[in-house]
């Protein structure tokens, strides 16, 4: 219900493929129904040597689109509320395992959120890729949950990861004992910092390395000043965890924030590496 990932497609083919060839699982698939509404955005502002004439139009357009929008979106939001309600009722809940939420985002409409945490609670799985963690921000139980909250992605760009657990199958899978750093690898994607996180009750296996960061390049700020490439975060003890484990009552959980980008899905390392997180959420051997 925010800002829809062009990855969820093909995190939808990825997680059959798994399945499929695993053999340990399947997946049942709750899709989002087609025709979401698109945002005209925000109201136009009057340009510089705009005439009178040329502005009001733009602002009537724009007051009409909106008005569309706002239309559209509740016979939108309906048909979501009722393939919710059709697919993910509490009773349906009890027929699964475990449950992924590949690049949520906003308040889900489920027909009953806390029989979900419940669910999980009792001894399922709960595996969250991405933006699964800027999901439900006011509601404290799916927060903690998941085990922090997006607070902003400040690095989108090629960075290098940390394996903070080289013995979790989902650390493992980036690298090889021959590689000359076995315990870092580089990749592209979009990096998280988190609010309400706290690693004392969580079982790190990825974090973005702060090492060598003099020899990273600067980027100004909005106000013009230059920061360095950790500078761009607000934590200051710098722990900006990539992937972890956690326990939530009797259930498993794992989160990596990768895979905002599609080839990052597509990439045979990153698969590997959640492949290994649903089968460790589910309490299947690796």
């Amino acid at each position: 219900t925010g800002f829809r990932h062009s990855s969820i497609e093909t995190a939808e083919k990825v997680l059959t493929e798994l399945a499929a060839k695993s053999g340990d699982f399947t997946v049942d698939f709750v899709r989002q129904p087609p025709g979401m509404p698109i945002n005209p955005g925000k109201a136009p502002e009057r340009q510089p040597k705009e005439t009178d004439e040329a502005f009001a139009k733009r602002s009537a357009d724009y007051s009409a689109a909106l008005a569309a929008f706002n239309e559209a979106s509740k016979t939108w939001n309906d048909k979501v509320a009722a393939h919710l309600a059709a697919t993910m009722s509490p009773a349906q809940l009890k027929a699964y395992d475990g449950f992924i939420f590949a690049n949520t985002t906003g308040d889900l409409p489920l027909p009953d959120r806390e029989a979900l945490i419940n669910e999980v609670e009792s001894g399922k799985a709960f595996i969250a890729m991405h933006s699964g963690g800027d999901t439900y921000h006011g509601f404290r139980r799916y927060v903690d949950l998941v085990g922090g909250e997006f607070d902003g992605h400040p690095w989108h760009e090629m960075v290098t990861i940390r394996i903070e657990d080289l013995q979790h199958p989902a650390g493992s899978v980036w690298t090889k004992p021959t590689d000359t750093n076995p315990d870092r690898f580089d990749i592209a994607d979009e990096i998280y910092q988190f609010k309400s996180y706290n690693r004392a009750d969580k079982q790190v296996i990825l974090s973005l390395d702060p090492s060598n960061e003099e020899t990273r390049p600067k980027k100004k700020d909005k106000d013009g000043s230059e920061k360095t490439f950790f500078q761009r975060g607000n934590r200051e003890d710098r722990d900006y965890a990539v992937a972890w484990t956690r326990t939530q009552g009797q259930g498993k959980v794992f989160y990596t924030s990768l895979g905002h980008r599609e080839e990052v899905w597509l990439n045979p390392k990153y698969q590997a590496h959640i492949l290994a997180g649903i089968k460790g959420a589910l309490g299947l051997p690796n």
